[in-house]
């Protein structure tokens, strides 16, 4: 979107929080993106001297260097405090990617309408509900749209990863270190439970496969790997969103902290976790969380999905139609563009 963006105003200065893609779009970053890939309250407990630091240096910056205009980024426990920052110090926001208040309930969005200038969401539903609150909402669609695509045929993959015929069982546990050490033991095992699969790890950029046991083949190219995948376990996340663009049966799972999933119960307002069943608003994916994330549990949902035509046909076109209320292509050009208008003079 940045790199849209500088397009349409070629005299852009970045300075605030991101990683090397953006550096290479001329961000000075002010702390390693690394940093702050933590999720969950447990988590971010011990790192609250850290992000009252960051909090107060981004605040001198807004202060000394007097941005146009601050756009920030999911991210909600930093970013909304920066949104009350600015907004004292009459600076404009424009936030991508909106918090999950459809998940957590009104608060936020009554943060949001009091210290945001202009919303930018993914899904159409989120500015319903934007539109109802009285906030400046467009609807840009879901970038993933343009990223999700394999870059191999089926048969060139399987023969880099070393697979014979047998259906193939993507294994993604998630992208931040501590949900892979959560979650990839309970996936293996429940591949060693499921009859006739060869089972892959799918691993983000970043992450160190050294913990993955020898006999299993491991992989950086996921949308390849969901692509020839005859079904999947995957983390509850993004990926469920690209698993559902590729068409690829899955089952979700998610597991963390005691402490963090009893808040999320007295927090949460909706009956799902997955993404694909939120975009769908019902369950088209089965969820298995917490004490259910089990390895008999998830190979019972992964033989139901391999074993069953009807199931497995019928998941793929409800997957198809979540794929189509992510909106056409060009979700980040529509964004910069949006953008703009209020940075040119």
């Amino acid at each position: 979107m940045v790199s849209a963006l500088k397009d349409h105003v070629p005299n852009l200065h970045l300075r605030g929080l991101g990683g090397e893609h953006l550096a290479g779009c001329g961000l000075i970053s002010e702390v390693a993106l690394d940093k702050l890939a933590v999720m969950g309250f447990a988590e971010v407990i011990r790192l609250i001297p850290f992000f009252f630091r960051l909090l107060g240096r981004l605040t001198r910056i807004f202060r000394t260097w007097q941005p146009d205009r601050v756009l920030l980024v999911d991210y909600p426990g930093l970013n909304l405090r920066l949104a009350r920052k600015a907004k004292r110090m009459g600076i404009p926001v424009t936030y991508y990617v909106s918090p999950q208040v459809w998940a957590w309930g009104s608060g936020r969005i009554l943060t949001i309408r009091d210290t945001v200038d202009q919303m930018l969401v993914l899904f159409d539903f989120e500015k319903t509900l934007y539109d109802e609150a009285g906030v400046d909402a467009v609807h840009v669609g879901h970038p993933l749209v343009d990223e999700v695509a394999p870059t191999m045929t089926a048969h060139s993959f399987r023969r880099e990863v070393r697979l014979d015929d047998r259906p193939l069982l993507a294994l993604l546990p998630g992208s931040r270190p501590q949900e892979v050490r959560r979650h990839l033991p309970v996936m293996i095992r429940a591949a060693a439970m499921v009859e006739g699969v060869s089972p892959v790890v799918g691993l983000a950029p970043g992450i160190d496969p050294a913990g993955i046991p020898a006999p299993v083949p491991w992989t950086h190219r996921v949308y390849d790997l969901l692509a020839c995948a005859d079904a999947a376990v995957v983390a509850s996340g993004t990926a469920t969103l690209e698993a559902a663009l590729l068409g690829t049966p899955l089952v979700v799972v998610y597991r963390t902290h005691a402490l963090n999933a009893l808040l999320a119960r007295r927090i949460l307002t909706i009956p799902y976790v997955a993404m694909a069943n939120v975009v769908a608003g019902r369950q088209i994916v089965p969820e298995c969380l917490q004490g259910e994330f089990t390895p008999p549990r998830v190979a019972a949902e992964v033989t139901r999905i391999l074993r069953n035509d009807a199931v497995r046909q019928q998941m793929r076109r409800d997957l198809k139609d979540v794929a189509r209320r992510l909106g056409p292509p060009g979700a980040s050009m529509r964004a910069a563009q949006v953008l703009a208008s209020r940075l040119r003079p």
